[in-house]
């Protein structure tokens, strides 16, 4: 209920009201001790003796007759011919209403945009048959968390700031959705290069040859280190088009897990970090199980 700043009476009121007159107060005094009509106290005693608590509600102020409103049929019409990629000019004009009129229409049902007549595109899933072919890469930049924020604490002063950021670099297998990754102080090329061998390492390490990598287009990716580096170790490198999220969402996805707890309820005091650990560098093995070499089974 939106009661404006002025309301004589809201639902409370109309509450007490009605207990007062049923305890035998006269209606007169009552309505001149809430400053309103000796009309509206009455109607509002006679709505609760006829509905009981429910009368006290507000009603809807739609009338329960619209004879001027357009037909249903034509309605419909209004609607079929819009489905039918039809302006709301030529709706008016072919069944003979106002354009006003044809546009109200259209919007109350939603379909006075041209993008809502398009079906929704259909998201074709791909996978590659063998654990290897391909190996998507993505990078999650995350800030450093040194010390409580003002909201925490409720103090602005002595605030530090340049904190700084982290890395995530992620290395997803398309087949079986093993992930091997790595957290580092930056993006820069030499950073990925690094990554990359040491990640095929990590694969070759259990009976994986990975045949192609596919990225963004981030710099560090597109520079001519990488570019040397894919050469060096026979992969083939792939990249997304521009603003097309979706073929790295799997890394993105991966990348979850190393910040999942979401935001406290409360302060928090960071634990204190043992000597290499979490630290640059530092690399974790998100997958479901053991890692499939043949593409036999998908989790």
């Amino acid at each position: 209920m939106n009661v404006h700043k002025n309301a004589r009476l809201t639902l409370r009121r109309r509450q007490e009201l009605v207990r007062q007159l049923e305890a035998g107060a006269p209606l007169k005094g009552q309505a001149r001790r809430m400053e309103i009509s000796v009309r509206t106290a009455r109607k509002w005693w006679g709505r609760y003796r006829t509905e009981g608590s429910a009368g006290l509600l507000d009603r809807s102020s739609r009338p329960h007759d619209s004879p001027a409103r357009t037909a249903a049929p034509l309605q419909l019409a209004v609607k079929v011919l819009r489905w039918q990629h039809w302006t709301g000019a030529q709706i008016a004009s072919a069944l003979g209403i106002s354009a006003a009129t044809a546009r109200r229409i259209l919007r109350r049902s939603g379909l006075n945009r041209r993008g809502r007549l398009e079906l929704p595109p259909v998201v074709t899933r791909y996978e590659h048959a063998a654990v290897g072919d391909l190996l998507h890469l993505d990078i999650k930049k995350l800030g450093r968390i040194t010390y409580l924020g003002h909201r925490a604490t409720g103090q602005r002063h002595g605030q530090r700031h340049g904190a700084g950021w982290e890395s995530v670099h992620v290395a997803v297998d398309d087949r079986s959705r093993v992930a091997y990754v790595e957290l580092l102080p930056d993006e820069h090329s030499d950073t990925a290069r690094g990554f990359v061998r040491r990640a095929l390492a990590w694969f070759r390490a259990r009976g994986v040859r990975v045949r192609r990598v596919l990225t963004d287009n981030g710099s560090c990716y597109r520079s001519c280190g990488f570019r040397a580096t894919c050469r060096a170790l026979l992969l083939a490198h792939q990249r997304t088009r521009p603003y097309t999220p979706a073929p790295t969402a799997r890394p993105s996805a991966s990348s979850n897990p190393c910040c999942a707890s979401g935001p406290m309820r409360g302060p928090t005091t960071p634990p204190p970090i043992a000597p290499g650990c979490c630290r640059a560098g530092w690399s974790i093995i998100i997958a479901p199980g053991p890692m499939p070499v043949s593409a036999a089974s998908h989790p």
